[in-house]
């Protein structure tokens, strides 16, 4: 056994003082050596020679061999090669081998030779908690590593799933399997975490107060900031090409694609031949697919023990948290967790994806400026808001809608078109009765627009300005034609 200089200069010490003082025995060396493996001659030549110094020392590392070593990329060889040629003095190659050992740290050798993943493998790092749930979420975008056979794609396709954990307990808070990195993904996932639906087996969510992500335009595009303006959360890119400052995500992939994908056969991390070849590459069905995840996401969550939270389970500490949690109604994230636009109804809806989109809500709106929500992915509807913010409706494609459909279109604008025509004859009506009056019949006074409040009056018939004009002769009389 080869002594460590520090347990071998200590152990000089301790020989040479009970020999001065006379305590150093033949049983005691005998236990010493046995003790540390080495031989009791060599502890008696420590007792009575210490540690020998060395002949010479070792070559210290200069400024432009250092920066010859970041040049040739770690190849002291070539850093040798490169000293020889110059005009100072060098070492021999062993003992410049052995400089570059000793004096440079592991992290500075091994981002030199191979990069700053090397270097971070290589050095400590401060580990962080949240202090309480929802206070820090993280999230990414990760790819799944089966074949995936899809309706409306000739070949099979590997899917990308987005997480969003929870930082204190490790609870898979919501997730979503998409065809492509998107923010619609980021949004549809986003409303899964924080919705809190037991009877759908999720009791887990709330608003987060911090969201952390990596800088993907998926995460940093507007409508995702948007919605954390909305709802009330900030959120916190991490430094560019440090994907260990989001390693809690990153660890529940690796632990939930083996929880799900390491029974396919096609999975890419799965058993290969001898030419390095999968035994097979059978694309599995998107529906089998996701029951597989979903059925992985629930065991992680709810069965089984995690070692970084002492062996509970995510819900188990997710659970015993007292912090109270940020609920949020599901109108307020559907407005929130969409791209937004003002636009003008047309008398075919609202143009979207290429196409119109309408609901009857909308036939008696063309020309308003309304609000309209979408999802770029999702063309099965878009939803319709006042401009102040009040839901309206929801639109589907004009091209889709059924027979059925188009009849019940047609029948609720002729009622309402009866509505407004019924309407306007009593407007109408009641205005030619006040600007046009006829006889009212039992004899009653004639109304005219300038009385404010008619009655059976003498005044009122106007017959004592007749008197007094002396025009009531033959008032009364019938009419006959002059002879």
């Amino acid at each position: 056994m080869k002594l460590p200089p520090e347990a071998r200069a200590q152990l000089v010490d301790t020989l040479q003082a009970s020999r001065v003082d006379g305590l150093l025995t033949a049983s005691e060396v005998r236990a010493i050596a046995a003790s540390f493996e080495i031989s009791t001659g060599y502890v008696y030549r420590l007792a009575r020679e210490g540690i020998a110094q060395r002949s010479r020392g070792s070559w210290l590392l200069t400024e432009q061999a250092v920066e010859l070593y970041y040049e040739k990329r770690g190849r002291v060889s070539a850093v040798h090669a490169a000293m020889v040629d110059g005009v100072e003095k060098v070492p021999s190659l062993r003992q410049l081998q052995r400089a570059f050992a000793t004096q440079l740290d592991n992290d500075e050798r091994a981002f030199v030779r191979w990069g700053a993943a090397a270097r971070r493998a290589t050095s400590g790092t401060a580990r962080w908690e949240a202090r309480c749930r929802n206070a820090v979420w993280q999230t990414d975008h990760v790819k799944l590593g089966v074949p995936v056979a899809m309706t409306g794609f000739p070949r099979p396709k590997r899917l990308w799933m987005t997480y969003f954990i929870d930082c204190y307990s490790r609870m898979v808070m919501g997730w979503m399997v998409s065809v492509r990195e998107s923010s619609d993904a980021v949004l549809e996932a986003l409303r899964d975490a924080i919705l809190i639906d037991t009877d759908a087996g999720s009791p887990q969510g709330g608003l987060p107060t911090v969201l952390m992500y990596d800088n993907g335009k998926t995460f940093v595009a507007e409508v995702i900031q948007q919605a954390a303006a909305l709802l009330g959360f900030r959120t916190r890119p991490v430094s560019p090409y440090s994907p260990h400052k989001n390693g809690k995500v990153e660890r529940c992939h690796q632990t939930i694609s083996a929880l799900a994908l390491a029974e396919m056969p096609a999975w890419k991390n799965g058993p290969r031949d001898q030419r390095g070849r999968l035994y097979s590459d059978q694309a599995v069905d998107e529906q089998t697919l996701i029951s597989q995840i979903a059925a992985a996401v629930r065991h992680y969550n709810f069965q089984r023990p995690h070692s970084a939270i002492g062996g509970q389970t995510p819900w188990e500490c997710f659970s015993e948290d007292e912090t109270a949690l940020r609920v949020q109604h599901r109108s307020r994230l559907r407005f929130a967790l969409r791209h937004r636009r003002l636009q003008t109804v047309q008398a075919s809806g609202v143009y979207k994806h290429g196409g119109y989109y309408s609901a009857p809500e909308l036939d008696s709106r063309v020309g308003d400026g309304l609000i309209v929500a979408w999802l770029r992915y999702d063309e099965r509807s878009v939803d319709v808001y006042e401009p102040d913010g009040r839901f309206l409706c929801e639109a589907t494609p004009v091209d889709e809608m059924t027979a059925p459909q188009v009849l019940e279109s047609k029948r609720l604008q002729r009622v309402r078109q009866a509505q407004q025509t019924k309407r306007m004859r009593a407007a109408l009506s009641r205005a030619e009765e006040r600007y046009a009056p006829t006889n009212r019949p039992n004899g009653l006074d004639i109304v005219t627009r300038n009385t404010a409040d008619p009655s059976p009056t003498a005044t009122d018939r106007g017959d004592g300005l007749l008197e007094q004009l002396g025009l009531t002769e033959g008032l009364n009389e019938p009419w006959r034609p002059s002879e």
